[in-house]
C-alpha cells in the first residue's frame, strides 16, 4: 500500500471515530405554510442533504419538523435558505 492511500484510510479511521462519538441530537421546528405536501416533500429533500441528519419527520397539521442524528441548528437553518418557509426552532437540541 502506498502512502497516498495509507493516508487516505487513517483520515477516513479519523472521521469514523468522530462520527462514532458525535453526540446525537433531536430537534423540532415550527415552519411556517407546511400545510401541503409539496411544502412537506420540499423541505424534507433539503433536509435529508444536510450533513449528520439521520431521520426526519414531518407534521403538516402541526406544521412541525423533527430531525435526529449529529447535524447542528445552524446547518438545519441553513437548508432553508433561498426558500419562501419561516423556520424557527421548538426544541432546544437535547443529546440522546
Amino acid at each position: 500500500m502506498d502512502s497516498g492511500q495509507t493516508a487516505s484510510r487513517r483520515r477516513l479511521r479519523a472521521q469514523l471515530l468522530f462520527l462514532c462519538e458525535a453526540p446525537v441530537r433531536t430537534m423540532t421546528f415550527v415552519v411556517d405554510s407546511l400545510n401541503c405536501r409539496r411544502c412537506v416533500r420540499e423541505v424534507t429533500a433539503r433536509l435529508r442533504d444536510v450533513p449528520g441528519v439521520e431521520t426526519l419527520s414531518a407534521d403538516m397539521g402541526r406544521s412541525l419538523i423533527r430531525v435526529s442524528g449529529t447535524m447542528t441548528v445552524d446547518d438545519v437553518l441553513a437548508a432553508f435558505a433561498g426558500l419562501s418557509f419561516s423556520v424557527r426552532l421548538v426544541d432546544p437540541p437535547d443529546s440522546g
